[in-house]
């Protein structure tokens, strides 16, 4: 793959490994758009999660 392709078509992805693995077709994009939105979301979930908890902490400290 030449590298003007490559930074035309591989902008959507952080770097050549994701690009490769994408198979050079929308499949490809919309699986890594999804994984990053799953990604976020468990990240999101995790922050409430310890949030709540560490509120319950500090309320029993007091």
């Amino acid at each position: 793959m030449s590298y003007e392709l490559y930074l035309t078509e591989g902008v959507f992805f952080f770097h050549k490994i994701l690009y490769d693995l994408a198979g050079y077709n929308y499949w490809g994009l919309i699986i890594h758009v999804m994984l990053i939105c799953m990604i976020s979301f468990a990240l999101r979930q995790i922050e409430v999660t310890a949030t709540k908890f560490l509120d319950g902490v500090m309320k029993d400290v007091k």
